[in-house]
């Protein structure tokens, strides 16, 4: 999902859901939404696969944020992380 060849190369992560980089959604940037894209899929029926309050990521400085982990904490995923001052 994160890098494409050939054609997409250069476009961003490849098939990433839009909806966390408008900016009614949160504004964030690709590398965040991919993590948002990721840890909300859903299945067949519309139920998340990572049921709330059950799941911790852990990012690097690449995707460490507070806006992200404040839109995790929302979403009932816990988050922990990297980060440089």
């Amino acid at each position: 999902m994160f890098h494409a060849k050939g054609e997409h190369a250069g476009d961003g992560p490849y098939d990433l859901d839009t909806y966390w980089l408008k900016p009614q959604n949160g504004g964030f940037a690709p590398t965040q939404a991919v993590v948002l894209d990721l840890l909300l899929q859903e299945n067949k029926e519309g139920k998340r696969y990572l049921e709330p309050g059950k799941h911790v990521v852990w990012t690097d400085n690449l995707f460490s944020t507070v806006q992200l982990f404040a839109m995790l904490r929302m979403l009932g995923i816990g988050a922990a992380g990297t980060v440089h001052t």
